[in-house]
C-alpha cells in the first residue's frame, strides 16, 4: 500500500502555526501550504509546500519528546552520520538519506513557546514509500539500501554516537517493562489478554538466545539504523529505493537487528496490525539477497548464524512492545482505533509462529547466498 496523506481537516489556525514554525528555519522557499503527512507512530509530521515551483519543499516534524526526550543529541547523531554518508560515500555511491535543515538559531531544532521542539529536513522526491510490500523487486531495493547505510557506516565510531534511547533492542528490557505493566495494570486490560501474556512468557526463552550468544562470542557493534521498517525508505517511480529516512534512532548497535526488523515488516505482505499477517519465504529470500550483496564483506561467522533467527527476535519484541503499551492505555504508540495496539501485538505473534515454522528454510536461504 502506498503511503498516503492523512484525510484530515486541517484548520487556518493550524496552518498558521506550521507557517511561523517554518519560518524558523533557513529556509530556500517562501511557504504556500502544508498538509498532514504519514503513518508513523511517534512524531506528528507535516509536507510544506513552497510558491517556488522548482522547490522540491520541505518535511516538518514536532518532535516526540516523550519518546527522545534529548533533541539535541538525536540531531546531533544526524548531522553527523549524513555529514559522513556524504563525505566518504566508497566505490563512487551516494548514499541518499534526509539531510536537516539549521534553524536561524543555528541549531538543527526549534523549540517554540510551549517548549515543543520542531525540526525540517529537505523533502526528497518523489518520495513514494510503501506500508507493506507489493513485489519482491520492492523488497530487494529496501534490503539492498539498508545494507548499503550500514556498509557506508562500517568506517565510523559508533561508539562515538549518543545511545539515544538505552537498551532499544534489549529483550529483557523489554520484557521486564512488559511484565511490570500486566502488575500495575493500568488501563484495566490485563484479564482481555491471557492468550498473548501467555505466549510473550513462554517465549522469551528462545529469544534469549541472541544476546546470550553475544556474551559467549561478542557480535561487532556497529551504526545502525535501528528501526529499518519498509516505510522508512523512500522510492522513486520505478521502484528503485532512493533514501533512508527517519535517522532518530541511528546508534551503535547489532547488524542483526537492522536485518531481523527490516523482514518482519517486509517479508510481510499484510499490515502491522493485519490479523492476516504472515511471513512470506520468497521475499524473505529477496531480502536476504539484497542485503547480503551489500553487507557481505563485513558479516562475521556468528553474525552470519544468527540472520535467520533474527526476525523472529523482532517480531517477538515488536509483539510485546505493542502488547506493553495496550496494557498501560496506548500512551507511547498512535493509535487511529481503539485495540490497535493489540492488534499489532497480534500480528507480530502470528507473523513470529509463521516465521518459525520455515525457520530451516530461512537458514538454507542465508547458507546459499
Amino acid at each position: 500500500m502506498v503511503l498516503s496523506l492523512w484525510r484530515m481537516t486541517v484548520t487556518t489556525e493550524e496552518i498558521h502555526k506550521i507557517n511561523h514554525i517554518y519560518n524558523q528555519f533557513r529556509t530556500e522557499g517562501r511557504f504556500r501550504n502544508a498538509k498532514r503527512f504519514g503513518s508513523g507512530h511517534i512524531h506528528q509530521t507535516w509536507l510544506i509546500d513552497t510558491k517556488e515551483e522548482q522547490h522540491p519543499g520541505y518535511i516538518l516534524q514536532e518532535f516526540n519528546k516523550q519518546v527522545f526526550p534529548q533533541t539535541d543529541k538525536v540531531m546531533e547523531n544526524i548531522l553527523r552520520v549524513t555529514q559522513h554518508l556524504r563525505q566518504h560515500s566508497e566505490h563512487g555511491k551516494i548514499y541518499n538519506v534526509a539531510e536537516p535543515v539549521a534553524a536561524n538559531s543555528g541549531e538543527y531544532y526549534y523549540t517554540d513557546d510551549q517548549n515543543n521542539d520542531w525540526r525540517l529536513f529537505h523533502r526528497i522526491t518523489p518520495g513514494i514509500s510503501f506500508d507493506t510490500v507489493p513485489d519482491e523487486t520492492v523488497a530487494y531495493e529496501a534490503a539492498k539500501i539498508y545494507g548499503s547505510f550500514i556498509a557506508g557506516l562500517s568506517n565510523f565510531p559508533a561508539e562515538t554516537l549518543h545511545e539515544v534511547i538505552p537498551g532499544f533492542h534489549s529483550v529483557e528490557l523489554r520484557y521486564r517493562q512488559l511484565m511490570d505493566v500486566i502488575e500495575a495494570d493500568a488501563a484495566g486490560r490485563v484479564s482481555d489478554v491471557d492468550e498473548e501474556i501467555r505466549f510473550a512468557k513462554e517465549q522469551v526463552g528462545a529469544m534469549r538466545k541472541i544476546p546470550e550468544l553475544s556474551e559467549s562470542s561478542p557480535l561487532p557493534v556497529r551504526v545502525t539504523h535501528n528501526d529499518t521498517k519498509l516505510n522508512n525508505i523512500l522510492f522513486d517511480e520505478k521502484n528503485r529505493a532512493a533514501a533512508v529516512v527517519d535517522l532518530d534512532t541511528v546508534m551503535p548497535g547489532y547488524l542483526l537487528y537492522d536485518f531481523g526488523d527490516l523482514v518482519r515488516s517486509a517479508a510481510n505482505r499484510a499490515g502491522e496490525d493485519d490479523k492476516h499477517a504472515a511471513f512470506s519465504l520468497p521475499l524473505f529470500h529477496a531480502i536476504a539477497k539484497g542485503f547480503l550483496e551489500e553487507t557481505a564483506v563485513l558479516l562475521t561467522d556468528e553474525e552470519r548464524s544468527l540472520l535467520a533467527l533474527s526476525p523472529q527476535y523482532m517480531a517477538y519484541l515488536m509483539g510485546i512492545r505493542f502488547l506493553a503499551d495496550y496494557l498501560n492505555g496506548d500512551t507511547y504508540y498512535t493509535t487511529h482505533y481503539h485495540g490497535q495496539n493489540l492488534n499489532r501485538c497480534r500480528a507480530q505473534f502470528g507473523l513470529m509462529k509463521s516465521m518459525g515454522d520455515v525457520f530451516d528454510e530461512c537458514e538454507a536461504v542465508i547458507k546459499g547466498i
